[in-house]
């Protein structure tokens, strides 16, 4: 990845500055025992995450969505 976006964006960042970036990225899962159904939180994106998601156009919703 770090590779990919040295050529495609001309910016280096190091697989360290990738990882760290990627590896926070969490969400909740709770679970309404009413209709039995369950839905994700996604935690806060940090900038760095949110640059390389936007930089290899990959969606992250920051919104809480149904799973079910």
């Amino acid at each position: 990845m770090a590779c990919r976006i040295a050529l495609q964006h001309k910016e280096r960042m190091s697989l360290e500055r990738i990882r760290s970036a990627l590896a926070v990225r969490q969400c909740s899962i709770l679970h309404d025992t009413r209709s039995g159904r369950r839905f994700a939180i996604p935690s806060q994106m940090k900038p760095n995450m949110d640059h390389i998601c936007r930089m290899k156009g990959l969606p992250l919703s920051r919104a809480p969505c149904w799973i079910d």
